[in-house]
């Protein structure tokens, strides 16, 4: 995620299917790029292929379950309702086990970077890399242009994150303890600790998000400290976003250009070891008593024998079956 806490691609990877297998070598890729980093933390689903990968490859790194994946089978197993969508995220964003685990309950008393490629995953594997990598280099250059073009310390989605806090904190009064740690008791009497020498607050707003809480600011407000972007990580500053996406992608040149290298391994076409899903078709069904063969119209000249996907005469308009279907088009 990036200081606009939107999706930043690191890489991209095509596989027969998902398996232990396969994920094992897409992370042992991704730690030759990124290392093995302290405060790693995956998320994705409840797959045990993925997460046996992750615990051989980062065994460090904490697995964290996607909130989409496991809204849909939570949808899956109840009947979903806008309450229970509601229940169901501000039971994410619970900063403590106790508001988590009751959010759980209320759930059960009620009795979700893929869809971007949903439709792009039907295309051949060429057509299929050329539409991530296109997608990949506008995205990155309309990111460099937000980054680009503002003017703030902080990203503008961090500007709006702390915007909203500072307006929840009108009313809450401040009781200095010492000179780093001060209590804060909002309108409903709730009492905080924020300890500016720790970097933390009793809510855990400040230690999860890496912004700070409306606690926090409202401290540095009573202080005459209008500036909050000190208090918040690295990751949300603006020149941070703009580092991330100095680089350009830039489009593949022909494949006369391409260097390829001498130990390039010869990619076979994959072996089906499972049988695709669905039905198989029958193809060696017997006619009915009087049934004859359906004869294939094409709907762009209007000739028999083939279809319009393997008709030569595309956009010639000759013939009436042509000249109905531009009537039909325009």
């Amino acid at each position: 995620m990036d200081g606009q806490n939107q999706i930043m691609p690191v890489a991209y990877a095509i596989c027969k299917s998902e398996f232990t297998e396969t994920w094992s070598w897409f992370l042992r890729k991704l730690r030759e790029c990124i290392g093995n980093l302290e405060d790693l933390t995956i998320i994705f689903d409840r797959a045990p292929s993925i997460a046996t990968s992750i615990a051989n490859i980062f065994p460090h790194a904490y697995h964290g379950i996607c909130g989409i994946h496991l809204y849909f089978n939570i949808s899956a197993k109840f009947r979903s309702s806008a309450t229970m969508h509601a229940l169901f995220w501000e039971t994410c964003k619970a900063y403590t086990i106790k508001k988590c685990d009751n959010g759980m309950k209320k759930i059960k008393n009620c009795g979700v970077d893929k869809s971007m490629s949903r439709f792009a995953r039907k295309m051949p594997i060429l057509m299929l890399i050329e539409y991530f990598h296109a997608t990949m280099q506008q995205w990155s250059f309309q990111k460099r242009n937000v980054a680009a073009e503002t003017k703030t310390t902080l990203t503008p989605w961090a500007e709006t994150i702390i915007q909203a806090n500072k307006n929840a904190c009108n009313n809450w009064m401040v009781y200095p303890i010492s000179n780093n740690r001060f209590e804060v008791k909002s309108s409903n009497y709730k009492s905080v600790i924020v300890d500016f020498q720790q970097r933390t607050c009793t809510c855990r707003r400040w230690q999860i998000y890496g912004l700070p809480c409306g606690h926090v600011i409202k401290v540095l407000t009573m202080n005459r400290y209008e500036d909050c972007s000190e208090f918040a990580l690295k990751a949300y500053f603006t020149e941070t976003l703009r580092k991330t996406y100095e680089e350009s992608v830039n489009p593949l040149p022909s494949p006369s250009k391409w260097e390829i290298p001498d130990d390039l391994m010869t990619v076979k076409p994959p072996i089906m070891e499972r049988r695709q899903p669905g039905r198989p078709r029958n193809t060696g069904r017997i006619p009915l008593q009087g049934e004859r063969p359906i004869r294939q119209e094409c709907s762009t000249c209007g000739q028999f024998g083939h279809t319009r996907n393997d008709c030569t005469g595309r956009g010639s308009g000759s013939g009436s079956g042509g000249g109905k279907n531009l009537h039909k088009r325009a």
